[in-house]
């Protein structure tokens, strides 16, 4: 004899409850990854000298970026002078 197995499917948004448990579980999974404390001490580093430092080394690492860009566009444009 065969034993037949009968299959419900049932759709996530027909769970009632289930995004807010799924979002309450994630939330607490994020606490446990990054700690209250860390976030106010990250947020003390930004703020300090120091983050000063930080976001203006990044700035100038940007500008280096962008002055680059400029040069080779600079060069393009007078190789293609010459050719014209």
């Amino acid at each position: 004899m065969s034993q037949q197995t009968d299959t419900v499917k049932v759709q996530a948004r027909q769970i009632e409850g289930l995004r807010e448990l799924i979002a309450e579980v994630l939330a607490e999974e994020g606490r446990k990854l990054l700690p209250r404390d860390f976030l106010a001490d990250v947020e003390e580093i930004k703020r300090s000298p120091v983050g000063v430092v930080i976001r203006m080394e990044s700035d100038i690492e940007h500008l280096k970026e962008g002055q680059a860009a400029l040069q080779k566009a600079l060069e393009a444009l007078r190789a293609e002078m010459k050719e014209g």
